[in-house]
């Protein structure tokens, strides 16, 4: 009886290795599609420093994905009324795509963001009593 439980313990050992082994060739794509971070956008004295975070830390690690909260820290122009003087310009979220684009990082915006609400708010401020607004 002890020989075949040992019999049966080496071939399921066996068995259990081949698959690590299996595992541990496949690539990372296939282990972890998405390799992300969720962080705040960087204020536009940091914008040069965070470019080289993504090229120095995220891309050597694999990260695939980054969701980039950026709220009302934007210089709005289509929207003056949300727009952050102090906040990130066109032209700084311009090297932001091209940093996570040479690196093969997606680039998101987060699925919830902070705006909608408080866009629903400005509006029935601006446009009290109308139906629908």
């Amino acid at each position: 009886m002890k020989p075949l439980f040992k019999h049966l313990a080496l071939v399921a050992l066996g068995c259990l290795a081949a698959s690590w082994s299996a595992r541990a060739e496949a690539p990372l794509d296939d282990l972890l599609p998405v390799r992300g971070l969720c962080i705040a956008a960087p204020n536009p004295r940091q914008v040069d420093a965070f470019v080289k975070f993504i090229q120095e830390e995220l891309a050597p690690r694999s990260v695939n994905t980054l969701i980039l909260r950026v709220d009302f820290n934007y210089q709005f122009t289509s929207r003056p009324e949300l727009a952050n003087a102090s906040g990130l310009s066109l032209a700084d979220v311009r090297k932001l795509v091209a940093v996570c684009r040479t690196n093969h990082i997606r680039l998101d915006p987060p699925d919830q963001p902070a705006g909608p609400p408080v866009m629903a708010t400005l509006r029935r401020q601006t446009a009290p009593g109308v139906p629908g607004v």
